[in-house]
């Protein structure tokens, strides 16, 4: 294990040949290796006198192996130098504080080596003789050697820097831009439903209109045909008669559909704008959902012909779809904004409505909140299982009920 030579351990294999001329022009042998896993296997086999550690080296530092050096009892007696081209106090600190002696400055002045060989007792009457004889390294190779640790040390954490500021600007402004498209595409979505529901409403006033008319005309012309000749076309008439009670049973037919169409499109409009006082101007005959007790929890505001789905709305305004009068639970898969399915759920639903989990208990999204772009980081598949997840999406919350704001305590609903 006996050794007289030095080691240095820098990845510049050109700062580990100038640095080796200048230590032989003291007299001093000196072996090199390019990374701090190599110093390990060399200092296995053999104990240098010294070590010269240069700073920043790839999969491990010139701190971090000092440190392990200086925490093993066979190497920690070894002295060592940091070889780095910083020189701020804070870091001349922290190599003391490491285990280190002190920096040597990678622009290689010959005076603060040899004080710094000095200080470890390495120079003696044969290195005084063997500097005279060796030849130093010229000041090209040592501007070199300075060269490349000024931009591993300097330069390279500058850009670096740079690099991640830019793309966190770019990261923010995608985001933004973002933000400013899904509202304009919100609004215009809405301006069509808008336009969807005036032509629907003009559509089903000519409907109407044309009824009327259709009728007063029957009238008067059977009027006209019973008075002239009530026996010998009362065939004729009869059928006239079928055939514009047909048509106005058709027209009654087309009315309704219309109707049914206008309320579904107020409803999904009304969601949109939170807006619930719009469906006051719903045609169809209420009917209200009741609790156990027999006290009205909710207005039906849309039904299918058997009451097998229906659509409700509580006194607070926030609605319900029903199945066989069971509600219907909220859509999955439901994501969270931290990995392991931790924290609040959300969804991609509407706002104000209540669903109805596995076991019972309710949970809603509120009346006044917005659809965000959110990043997710895990979901909730249809299975229930908690699976990774990536990715941006508009979301709503999803919260367990409150009755005071939803004024529903129970999905125990029932018709009256």
């Amino acid at each position: 294990m006996e050794n007289s030579k030095v080691l240095i351990v820098d990845d510049s294999r050109a700062a580990c040949a100038v640095l080796t001329r200048i230590l032989a022009s003291f007299g001093i042998e000196a072996d090199s290796v390019l990374s701090a896993a190599q110093a390990f296997e060399y200092l296995e086999r053999k104990q240098p006198v010294l070590i010269f550690m240069d700073h920043l080296m790839p999969e491990m530092d010139g701190l971090q192996a000092i440190t392990q050096i200086k925490k093993n009892p066979k190497w920690q007696s070894i002295p060592i130098y940091m070889f780095t081209a910083r020189s701020d106090e804070p870091f001349i600190e922290k190599v003391k504080q490491s285990g280190a002696l002190d920096i040597i400055p990678k622009s290689l002045d010959r005076a603060t080596l040899k004080n710094a060989l000095s200080r470890v007792h390495l120079l003696t009457e044969k290195s005084a003789t063997a500097t005279a004889r060796a030849k130093a390294p010229n000041q090209k190779q040592q501007m070199q050697v300075w060269l490349e640790s000024f931009i591993e040390n300097k330069l390279a954490p500058a850009l670096a820097y740079r690099v991640d500021k830019s793309a966190r600007e770019l990261r923010e402004e995608i985001l933004q831009n973002g933000d400013k498209l899904h509202r304009s595409s919100l609004q215009f979505h809405m301006k069509q439903e808008k336009h969807l529901v005036n032509q629907i409403q003009a559509e089903r006033e000519s409907l109407l209109s044309a009824y009327e008319y259709n009728q007063s005309r029957f009238f008067r012309k059977l009027g006209i045909g019973l008075s002239a000749v009530v026996a010998v076309f009362a065939v004729v008439v009869s059928g006239m008669y079928l055939d514009a009670e047909s048509r106005a049973e058709s027209l009654e037919q087309k009315i309704a559909s219309l109707n049914n169409t206008q309320q579904i499109l107020l409803a999904k409009l009304d969601r949109s704008s939170s807006s619930p006082e719009q469906y006051s101007s719903n045609n169809a005959q209420p009917r209200d959902l009741v609790d156990i007790d027999g006290n009205r929890v909710a207005e039906i505001i849309a039904q299918s012909n058997d009451f097998q789905n229906l659509e409700a709305r509580t006194k607070a305004g926030y609605f319900i779809s029903m199945t066989n009068l069971m509600i219907r639970p909220a859509p999955r898969p439901t994501y969270f904004l931290a990995q392991d399915c931790f924290g609040t759920q959300w969804v991609e639903g509407d706002v104000g409505r209540i669903y109805e989990n596995q076991n019972g208990t309710l949970w809603f999204t509120p009346k006044e909140a917005k659809p965000e772009l959110k990043t997710v980081f895990s979901q909730l598949d249809a299975a229930g299982d908690c699976i990774p997840a990536e990715g941006v999406k508009e979301l709503v919350q999803l919260l367990p009920n409150d009755p005071d704001l939803t004024e529903l305590a129970s999905a125990n609903l029932y018709l009256p």
